[in-house]
């Protein structure tokens, strides 16, 4: 990726925007050019493995987004599961019928899958203190695809919240000139005693 934005002399900062096994690579890039990346968008990543474990919990530790921000979807990627066993739910015919099917192995599965899921996609909030979580419970694992309308809001939000995030930096950066202007002032002049 380093190499194609090189070539098409495409600068920095960036915003990534990436999708399953794709937030393994944004996460890579990030690791290396934390200073490149204005914002993130992970739309259905974290459940991927490939990213080494040092590596992702040091990016936790550290928030190495900062305070730049991050959008994480989530959508469902047991929907078709999740609606076969409901139609099984409904179609039993007793209590003692459902709830024998609310032991079987396939449901207690399927709902384990889903928390973990849900674990995997909410622990990524804490590689930025300015993140939100968005759940899509209708739509599957192809949520870019069945749900561009909500990436492109997401996409909206990391680019108003980078903007302003820059807006402050540049702020920040001001204010620290000037205070050190005028404690470089207010050195020279010694209290009368």
């Amino acid at each position: 990726m380093l190499r194609y934005l090189a070539k098409n002399e495409l600068q920095p900062p960036y915003v990534l925007i990436a999708h399953s096994y794709g937030g393994t690579m944004g996460r890579e890039f990030l690791q290396q050019r934390p200073d490149a990346v204005a914002g993130m968008i992970l739309v259905e990543t974290g459940q991927e493995t490939a990213l080494d474990p040092k590596v992702e919990e040091d990016q936790y530790r550290r928030q190495i987004l900062g305070s730049k921000p991050l959008s994480v979807i989530r959508g469902n990627i047991m929907i078709e599961k999740t609606a076969q066993l409901n139609a099984r739910l409904q179609a039993c015919e007793n209590e003692t019928q459902r709830s024998e099917l609310k032991k079987s192995p396939e449901y207690v599965l399927i709902q384990g899958s889903n928390k973990e899921d849900e674990r995997l996609k909410k622990k990524q909030l804490a590689l930025s203190r300015n993140s939100r979580y968005i759940h899509i419970p209708d739509c599957g694992h192809g949520v870019i695809r069945d749900r561009p309308d909500v990436v492109a809001a997401e996409v909206h939000w990391v680019m108003e919240e980078a903007r302003n995030f820059a807006q402050v930096e540049e702020d920040s950066r001001d204010s620290l000139a000037r205070y050190g202007l005028l404690h470089r002032i207010f050195a020279k002049f010694k209290p009368v005693r």
